[in-house]
């Protein structure tokens, strides 16, 4: 199993999730050279949140599609409730403009009663299921699940 991540100017690493989400986490900062103290999660091309934070613990194929395409995607905290997802891949707006859509979504904190914690201290981060999802384009239209 692997997965393609995509950031930065239009670069992809190849991931394989068969392990701790943390250690995929740190790899994933190391290799597309980020800082320990960013905190990220990732986006699939369809427009789902993988939401790692929350799995950090966790053997990571449950939470990915074989050969699934993955942006990356950092967290930046607005304030003790609100978190913005800003995606790390240069010229998103043309390859994938939904995700923006999918991103600025989910970082509106208007019209969420329900948050999710991502580790300690952190809140107001809505469930993906929550935010209205638009059809995204440039993918298979499989349906694929998630394993749990």
């Amino acid at each position: 199993m692997f997965i393609t991540l995509k950031f930065g100017d239009d670069e992809q690493l190849f991931f394989n999730p068969d392990c701790i989400v943390q250690l995929l986490i740190d790899d994933v900062k190391k290799k597309c050279r980020l800082e320990k103290h960013v905190d990220i999660d990732l986006i699939h091309q369809n427009g789902d949140l993988v939401g790692l934070a929350d799995h950090a613990m966790e053997n990571g194929c449950s939470l990915f599609l074989n050969r699934g395409v993955y942006i990356l995607i950092q967290l930046q905290r607005i304030d003790s409730d609100a978190v913005k997802y800003v995606p790390l891949l240069s010229g998103i707006g043309e390859l994938y403009p939904d995700i923006l859509v999918r991103l600025d979504a989910l970082s509106n904190p208007k019209g969420r009663p329900e948050s999710r914690n991502f580790g300690k201290g952190r809140r107001g981060i809505t469930k993906p299921s929550q935010v209205p999802k638009k059809k995204i384009s440039g993918g298979d239209n499989k349906s694929k699940s998630r394993l749990k």
